[in-house]
């Protein structure tokens, strides 16, 4: 335990010279494209953390490359989120390529909004901003509700308190927004939301509606080829612990709610591959194991291995070399080893 506080500590300062340092670019368009070709059958966050490279690059046949990808890759979560790096890409094809999709892709307008309201500084066209308030597509409805803060837009808190009204799944993007540009008026929004409860329940019957026959979930819940992952099921685990601790549920839907803890808790213990999981997925199983004071998962111990990893890994700088950029997976890390993440009530997660 000593030698962990030690890595922890050791890393910080180094972590802060990272953070003031340069990005490292780590190959040619031609021997990136190489690797994620080689990386088809690696987890999700290895193959996206190489999709962000292509990006960094910055030049127009990365941007092509990434187009190609958001179509053509056998991973729907990969597709969706090829148009996340595309809007990292600072040269102006890449917006005209983002709204090219927008209109002629449907299906994943939701994916393309989220990426430009995330990354593009360009303002969207009005055409788009109309549209979109006239849906009620949860997900492009919370990107352009966030979207309308950041541009101090009049229509922000009517439309967040609407959202929060009639589409309480959008809870976690409009708060998320709300907290981001406060005003006294967007923190009686979020008292009355919260206080009254009317986040909770729709937020724990989501998770319980998106947990997969073997207990875990997905990234693409509409997908069935998209596998169970630790990662998610971490996710999916925390949020059912997050929503029992702040919510009001029945008897009977805290006795179903429990019952699709265990089958989760279950599911991530078989899914977890301590000693090849990305420091991302370590960080979400400490975060799920410290809510619900869980010291083994299906009879595994998650700590000391995890642990033991991650300090192998540690480089002579102190740092982390993993899917991100390395000062943050050197933050994941440590906030594994230090056991960052505050335990539920043990009423909450027994």
């Amino acid at each position: 335990m000593r030698g962990m506080r030690f890595a922890a500590r050791l890393a910080l300062p180094c972590l802060l010279a990272a953070c003031m340092a340069g990005p490292a670019w780590a190959g040619t368009l031609t021997e990136l494209k190489g690797r994620f070709e080689q990386e088809k059958d690696r987890d999700f966050t290895t193959r996206y953390a190489t999709l962000r490279e292509i990006a960094e690059l910055g030049t127009l046949e990365a941007l092509r490359f990434l187009e190609h990808v958001s179509v053509e890759d056998a991973d729907p979560g990969i597709r969706w989120n090829a148009f996340f790096v595309m809007a990292q890409v600072p040269l102006p094809e890449a917006a005209e390529a983002l709204l090219k999709a927008f209109w002629e892709r449907e299906k994943e307008r939701s994916s393309i909004l989220a990426a430009w309201t995330s990354y593009r500084k360009e303002p969207l066209p009005a055409q788009i901003v109309d549209e979109v308030l006239s849906r009620t597509d949860i997900g492009m409805r919370s990107s352009i509700v966030r979207y309308l803060g950041t541009q101090c837009d009049a229509r922000f808190l009517p439309e967040a308190r609407r959202s929060l009204s009639q589409f309480p799944a959008q809870a976690p993007s409009v708060t998320s927004a709300l907290i981001a540009q406060p005003s006294p008026e967007a923190d009686q929004l979020l008292l009355e939301v919260y206080d009254d409860g009317r986040v909770w329940k729709p937020a724990l019957q989501h998770w319980l509606d998106m947990q997969n026959e073997d207990g875990g979930w997905n990234y693409v819940p509409q997908s069935r080829k998209d596998a169970s992952s630790s990662s998610m099921t971490a996710a999916g685990v925390s949020s059912l612990l997050i929503c029992l601790e702040n919510g009001e549920p029945s008897l009977a839907e805290r006795t179903t709610a429990e019952a699709a803890l265990e089958r989760g808790f279950s599911a991530l213990g078989t899914q977890m591959r301590l000693d090849k999981d990305s420091l991302y997925t370590l960080y979400g199983i400490e975060r799920a194991s410290v809510l619900g004071r869980r010291s083994s998962l299906a009879g595994k111990p998650w700590y000391a291995p995890g642990a033991l990893r991650i300090l192998d890994e540690q480089g002579a700088d102190g740092l982390w070399t993993g899917p991100y950029a390395r000062p943050v997976d050197a933050a994941i890390a440590i906030l594994f080893l230090k056991k960052a993440t505050t335990p539920l009530a043990p009423v909450v997660t027994r």
